[in-house]
């Protein structure tokens, strides 16, 4: 299907899941469709939607499944993404998205964040590891900058970790630790970390079975 989203796709206030992916649907998501209070699963993903991630995303307060990747939103998260207290899976990744990412302190729910492949900025969101249902978190090929925090090391759930083709800097073996026993895969690849002493900017290592090596 072409063409863009009607307005009117958000008219129907009882509707809990709305399904577009793997179209051509092109411009904004309607803002009728921030309104929707009963949306359970949004899966727009690979379109060629455009536009801004509207700061009403607040309304979607029974959302469990945020499916946006694959298409041109730009502009910057916003911080209302983090009142979304039921959502369990946010996959926002390969946009344009900008800026930084606000605190999702408030997620205690959520399972899966995946925010690789835009222009994101600042440092890793510290809000994230106390979110203890976390399994799998992607923040590669973004800008993100800073030390990783020692706090990372509270995500005693997280299986898949993926941090590649970043400015991160630091050791990484001072945010690693065997608390986290769930991890399987980690790729800490093209960035700026300081390995054992010796600075390894942008380098291509890839680190597996982290809690082994550190």
């Amino acid at each position: 299907m072409t063409g863009t989203l009607p307005e009117g796709i958000g008219a129907s206030p009882q509707l809990e899941e709305l399904i577009l992916s793997g179209n051509y649907f092109t411009g904004s998501i309607p803002e009728s469709v921030f309104q929707l209070q009963n949306l359970d699963y949004l899966d727009a993903s690979h379109n060629s939607l455009t536009g801004t991630i509207s700061k009403s995303i607040q309304n979607w307060q029974k959302i469990t499944m945020l499916v946006l990747e694959g298409n041109q939103l730009s502009g910057t998260i916003p911080s209302t993404l983090g009142e979304l207290k039921l959502v369990q899976q946010i996959w926002l990744d390969d946009n344009q998205l900008t800026g930084t990412i606000p605190s999702l302190s408030k997620l205690s729910k959520l399972e899966l964040l995946t925010l690789e492949k835009n222009a994101l900025t600042g440092s890793f969101p510290e809000s994230v590891c106390g979110l203890g249902k976390v399994f799998e978190l992607s923040l590669a090929e973004n800008q993100l900058s800073g030390s990783l925090p020692h706090a990372l090391s509270n995500m005693e759930s997280i299986a898949y970790l993926y941090l590649d083709d970043n400015y991160l800097s630091g050791e990484i073996s001072s945010a690693i630790s065997r608390r986290m026993e769930s991890l399987q895969a980690c790729d800490f690849s093209l960035n700026c970390f300081d390995d054992k002493g010796k600075a390894t900017c942008r380098s291509s290592v890839t680190r597996k079975n982290c809690t082994n090596e550190y």
